[in-house]
């Protein structure tokens, strides 16, 4: 899930259930059973359409454990189904799938094997990891993956690690340091939050300046930092728009990075 306003990049977690010839009735039945939350149900029928040759069911199964907190039946299934499945687009969303399941078992060097299989590039590895850190909540094994992620070069990983650390309570100096360092190092990403930091100490022309030069160069956060100036210099009119237009670019910067996994 995405936290309200502030924007992270979340990797979308879901499992395919779909319909096979055998055994159709017990996994139709089944996927009934579980759209009701009925889950003693489903499991019966799954398994009954499992035994019956159905190999969906092995999927079915393994998001059933999963939405029940049975992780270890859930990466049985799961792995079960990678086995049977020969396409390979669905083959790597099994994969992530795994991951995640593997993330929720405490077992991360697992995860990060399989995710390579996919796609051996530290930054994806790195970003995907620390999705499913922040989607379990784990808000410090989230920033862990994200600095791994902003230190190979994923500049907008910065973003994140400012949010977490936001969602947390939790600015510490050796966040403000980075930004800093990231902002000297031309991080674009970098700027809105050193010029938030710059009117927060009291430096209000220097912070603006900054902020300014932000938005030229397509920082979203500078739309953020200009709403903080112009909140603190009592244009509360103002600064509400700037925070609109800070979510809207935020927003097309999503889309823009998404299209680009593609």
């Amino acid at each position: 899930m995405k936290p309200t306003f502030l924007i992270l990049m979340l990797l979308i977690f879901s499992f395919s259930i779909s319909y096979g010839a055998n055994g159709n009735e017990e996994f139709e039945k089944g996927n009934n059973y579980i759209n009701q939350k009925k889950y003693n149900e489903a499991e019966k029928y799954f398994l009954e359409a499992l035994k019956k040759g159905n190999p969906n069911a092995y999927n079915a199964l393994g998001y059933l454990y999963s939405v029940q907190g049975k992780f270890q039946k859930a990466e049985y299934y799961l792995l079960k189904d990678l086995e049977n499945t020969k396409d390979e687009k669905l083959k790597e969303r099994m994969k992530i799938n795994l991951a995640y399941i593997y993330i929720k078992q405490n077992k991360e060097k697992e995860a990060e094997k399989i995710l390579r299989t996919i796609k051996n590039n530290d930054i994806t590895i790195f970003k995907m990891l620390a999705n499913f850190y922040y989607d379990n909540q784990n808000y410090e094994k989230a920033e862990e993956f994200f600095k791994k992620a902003l230190a190979k070069g994923d500049n907008v990983s910065i973003n994140n690690i400012v949010v977490i650390s936001i969602k947390r309570r939790n600015v510490t100096d050796e966040i403000k340091n980075l930004i800093k360092k990231e902002y000297e190092n031309g991080n674009i990403y970098a700027y809105g939050y050193y010029g938030t930091e710059k009117i927060k100490d009291g430096s209000l022309e220097e912070g603006e300046r900054i902020c300014k030069l932000g938005i030229q160069k397509g920082d979203p956060s500078s739309y953020l930092c200009m709403s903080v100036f112009y909140e603190q210099k009592g244009n509360k009119t103002k600064s509400k728009e700037l925070f609109e237009k800070y979510k809207l670019e935020m927003s097309k910067l999503e889309d823009k990075l998404e299209k680009n996994k593609k």
